[in-house]
């Protein structure tokens, strides 16, 4: 309770806090009166099962990392704050409704998680999150660049979520893919062809075995990068 009266009333300058690997905090401070926040790091608070709703009405707001929030449940809130950039919320296991991504400055449309709501495009947004099938309901061009982790799935469940996921709106119109140390992926789905606007596609300590043909389809691919992908064993011609 201290630490909530505090942030309310004696931190109105604040731009920046860090209270990651806060095993043991249970709820989310409410930051309604610390207007000038740019930055929330709540990492690894793994005890914690929501965020505040105060923190999506920040004006100032760019950054929120929930990564190894492990008991969180949701961060979906229907206000948006402009300035909202990077998102990262990766081995948030129990995770089962993502935020509704904030209002754009220079293409004045809106985003969400429902039918009605209408479609931002070109949001600069970074996604960071473990590979689930949450994903599948995201809307279209709810982030540019997205960063996928490893889950708790076993090898079979996940291939079966990617071949789900990626011709899913939200990954329409992505730019900027990266996999990263995916631990339980063998292999990337051919469906990977239909992401027709990805320009830049990294896999970083991944076991897959060999890369899809289809990658070869991809029309904008400028960049491939492949590291420490020890079980590698071919790759098909590029154009």
């Amino acid at each position: 309770m201290f630490f909530h009266y505090i942030l309310l009333q004696n931190l109105p300058s604040l731009e920046r806090i860090d209270l990651g690997k806060s095993a043991r905090l249970i709820e989310c401070p409410n930051f309604s009166n610390v207007p000038n926040l740019k930055h929330i790091n709540l990492e690894q608070c793994e005890s914690m099962s929501h965020v505040d709703p105060s923190i999506f009405n920040l004006p100032k707001l760019e950054e929120l990392d929930v990564s190894g929030c492990k008991s969180l449940k949701n961060l979906y809130n229907s206000t948006r704050s402009q300035s909202f950039r990077r998102l990262f919320a990766y081995k948030c296991y129990n995770l089962q409704e993502f935020i509704s991504m904030p209002q754009n400055t220079y293409d004045p449309s809106t985003i969400g998680l429902t039918s009605s709501t209408l479609h931002i495009r070109n949001l600069k947004v970074v996604f960071s999150v473990h590979i689930c099938e949450s994903l599948v309901d995201l809307p279209e061009n709810f982030a540019y660049f997205i960063i996928l982790y490893g889950s708790m799935m076993n090898e079979k469940d996940t291939l079966t979520t990617l071949h789900k996921v990626l011709p899913s709106p939200c990954f329409r119109y992505v730019r900027r893919l990266i996999f990263n140390d995916c631990h339980n992926l063998s292999e990337i789905p051919d469906s990977i062809s239909l992401l027709s606007s990805l320009e830049f596609l990294r896999l970083f300590a991944c076991p897959i075995i060999s890369l899809p043909e289809s990658i070869s389809c991809l029309p904008r691919l400028m960049f491939l990068e492949v590291g420490y992908c020890e079980m590698l064993q071919s790759i098909p011609s590029l154009p």
